[in-house]
């Protein structure tokens, strides 16, 4: 059985017309699921909903009754984005044609992009909102804190749209996030881990999945997630990439001022062969020739 099983359960999701026929997106459900949802959901906590479903949801599972719709509203967004191409246009005897007729008429080449792109933003919304449910409920959910794809979900000091964007502007948009997730990985090992060590930086994320992050690391965490955003707006986002770059470097100059302070208190940090007792160093913003703005003031 689908997850989908019936044009209503797509009107809850998506303003079908009633003359839409689910048979045109069905065929792109399985592509939807394996494409988008299993690599966020895990395969396991997939086919659990799927077995429940087709044991007419019995016995009654509130957990899974939850999930349900989160899940069905991304598999339809994106059944219909990737379906777009295809169902625009009609293979026939003579080759290929669009519908024409007295009511309907091909729709402009801008207005199916304008869709699709409008389908696939809406679609990575849908993800986003239900990994941020699945994460609120995460004690419910064993199969998928269980799953790698739980891991890969939350590997990052900042691992949602959402918190992202309470930092750096994206609209809140888990399709900008996504793009941005290979840039935060680069960030977190090139710019964060070697300024706490990984050791350390590995510690404080273990912590932050299982809920219970000591005090120490209460202390800096909050300014450590802000370098990681304002380090990876300044790769991506160039018109203000001095801004994003110095919001970056303060940020992590706060954390190291704090753990090379009360090293005892960090010691995979201490212990790191990152920490220098006599002479601590910390970034600084380098003035390049052709930056429009010019940072002065004392190094360290």
């Amino acid at each position: 059985m689908s997850i989908i099983n019936n044009i209503d359960e797509v009107r809850d999701f998506y303003p079908a017309s009633v003359s839409v026929d689910i048979n045109l997106v069905k065929p792109y459900f399985d592509d939807a699921v394996d494409k988008f949802i299993k690599p966020y959901l895990s395969t396991a906590q997939y086919d659990a909903l799927i077995d429940w479903i087709n044991d007419s949801k019995e016995p009654n599972d509130e957990a899974l009754e939850k999930l349900l719709p989160y899940v069905q509203k991304a598999v339809i967004r994106f059944a219909i984005f990737i379906s777009c191409d295809q169902i625009d246009l009609k293979l026939t005897n003579s080759g290929f044609a669009v519908t024409s007729n007295q009511n309907l008429s091909p729709a402009s080449f801008e207005r199916v992009k304008k869709f699709k792109d409008s389908m696939e933003s809406s679609a990575w919304d849908a993800i986003e909102m239900m990994l941020r449910f699945l994460e609120e409920n995460k004690d419910d959910y064993e199969v998928w804190t269980a799953s790698d794809e739980y891991t890969m979900a939350t590997r990052n000091f900042v691992n949602s749209a959402a918190e992202f964007d309470k930092v750096v502007s994206i609209g809140q948009s888990r399709l900008t996030f996504h793009r941005l997730r290979e840039v935060i990985d680069q960030v977190e090992y090139l710019r964060i881990y070697t300024a706490i060590s990984q050791d350390m930086g590995e510690d404080i994320i273990s912590q932050m999945k299982d809920d219970d992050i000591d005090e120490e690391y209460q202390a800096i965490l909050p300014a450590i997630k802000k370098a990681v955003i304002f380090f990876t707006a300044a790769e991506e986002f160039p018109a203000k990439k001095e801004q994003y770059e110095r919001m970056g470097i303060h940020y992590i100059n706060d954390v190291k001022k704090i753990i090379d302070t009360t090293p005892d208190d960090y010691p995979k940090y201490r212990d790191s062969g990152i920490y220098t007792l006599d002479d601590p160093t910390y970034p600084n913003f380098t003035n390049e020739e052709d930056n429009t703005i010019f940072v002065m003031g004392p190094k360290g």
